[in-house]
């Protein structure tokens, strides 16, 4: 699990090796789409529409591997008294 606070910049990795070197993607699960491609992924200054569970799927001949990230994205509240 990764956690961050809106605005920042996150950098997510997948590495894997194998012979031949795989073909990696990114998914957002709340959508089904793909967000990247390659051994990492950096989202700039996140929303809460970032939040949720992405895969990193990584395919070699007929061998593929998936894994499981989510992303807690935190709201700072400023609280002002009167």
């Amino acid at each position: 699990m990764q956690v961050v606070n809106c605005g920042d910049d996150v950098t997510m990795w997948c590495l894997w090796e194998s012979n031949p070197d795989p073909v990696v993607v990114w998914v957002k699960n709340s959508n089904n789409s793909v967000v990247g491609k390659g051994s990492n992924i950096t989202l700039h200054g996140v929303s809460q529409s970032d939040h949720g569970l992405f895969q990193c799927i990584a395919v070699s001949g007929e061998v593929g591997y998936v894994v499981y990230i989510r992303m807690t994205v935190y709201t700072l509240i400023k609280i002002v008294q009167k």
